[in-house]
This record gives structure tokens, C-alpha cells and sequence, in this order.
């Protein structure tokens, strides 16, 4: 079934996509994701193997393109939901957030690795719609720059704490406490 051209979606509807091209939901509108890249790849790869192994044997765990469902309010049902990002990574501690096939709620911390389709969408709406939702920790990671920049919520609003680069061996995940990065192996 191609996409509707409807000017707003949901969950239900991103669900009867049958494409092979990956999409995420802004807001009830559905905007196409490009594949990422052998650099963004390696990148998301040795994140996800860091915090993994970080993980081992602790409540929390790690996900790369899990579906993240952000509801507009409590009691939203996921059908109803119309923004649905699938960060690179995600970490969730919360459980019950974890349903078959995505997170229902904010998780614990989000990076987004830039790709120059997705830069403005991860350093703009999406930092936004993060912060609006309560998502504790935001990496934004550009294999460009060879950068992370970590936006920690205070009070309801990002606040920059940390802009690592390669150079960075013990790079803070400030939510996990004692988790610390070697961004040299990330960015190698």
C-alpha cells in the first residue's frame, strides 16, 4: 500500500505502511529516513557495543532503531499516537514503557547520529519534541565533526553540559551513572 497523503497520521496508519523505506512520524506527518551510511553505521555500532556492555546485568537496555512513541498527553492510546521517531539508539529504564515492537514514553537517553538529511530535524524538531517529552539525556553525534554534544533536561529545558570529541576516552552518560564513553574507539 503506498503512503496515504493524508496531512496527518498515527500510529495506526504508520502500521499499514508496507514499504521498504524507513520512516518516522513529525507530528502526524511522515517524512522519510535516509539509510545511513558505512560511517554512521560503525559509529551507531560501537555506541551500541559500549553501552551494552556497560548494561550487562543492569535494569536498563539499550536499543538501536526502536520505534519511540511520543504521546501528546497520559492517556493516549499508541493508535493514537502521531509522532514516532526511531532514534539511532535509545536507552530505556523504565519496563513498562517496552511494548512488542517500540517505547510508549520518553527514554532514559536518546542519541541521534547526524547525516546531512537528518541534521536540522535532530539538532531542531527533534531536540524540541525530546525536550517537550521529559527525555532526561539527548546525545547529538556528528561523524562530521567528530562531536558529541550531550544536552542534559533541567527543569523541563535542555541545558548543554558536555561537547566531546574523539579525543574523549571517558566521555559521561550523565543519566547512567558510572557509564563513561571512549569516543577515540567511536570515532576510529
Amino acid at each position: 500500500m503506498p503512503l496515504p497523503q493524508t496531512t496527518h497520521s498515527t500510529y495506526a496508519d504508520y502500521l499499514t505502511w508496507d514499504t521498504e523505506q524507513k520512516y518516522e512520524l513529525f507530528d502526524g506527518v511522515a517524512v522519510m529516513q535516509a539509510r545511513p551510511s558505512i560511517q554512521h553505521q560503525n559509529i551507531e555500532g560501537a555506541l551500541l557495543q559500549q553501552l551494552r556492555n556497560f548494561l550487562d546485568g543492569k535494569p536498563c537496555r539499550v536499543f538501536a532503531e526502536i520505534e519511540v512513541l511520543l504521546p501528546n498527553h497520559a492517556n493516549q492510546s499508541a493508535d493514537d499516537v502521531s509522532t514516532v521517531y526511531v532514534p539511532d539508539l535509545a536507552v530505556i529504564c523504565d519496563p513498562n514503557k517496552l511494548c512488542e515492537q517500540y517505547c510508549f514514553g520518553a527514554p532514559t537517553v536518546v542519541m541521534e547520529i547526524l547525516s546531512p538529511s537528518t541534521a536540522k530535524a535532530d539538532r531542531l524538531v527533534k531536540l524540541n519534541r525530546y525536550q517537550q517529552a521529559g527525555v532526561p539525556e539527548y546525545w547529538i553525534v556528528s561523524p562530521q565533526e567528530q562531536n558529541a554534544t550531550v544536552f542534559v533536561l533541567e527543569n523541563g529545558l535542555y541545558r548543554t553540559v558536555a561537547v566531546y570529541t574523539k579525543e574523549d576516552t571517558a566521555a559521561k552518560v550523565f543519566t547512567l551513572i558510572g557509564c563513561e564513553l571512549d569516543l577515540m574507539h567511536v570515532f576510529e
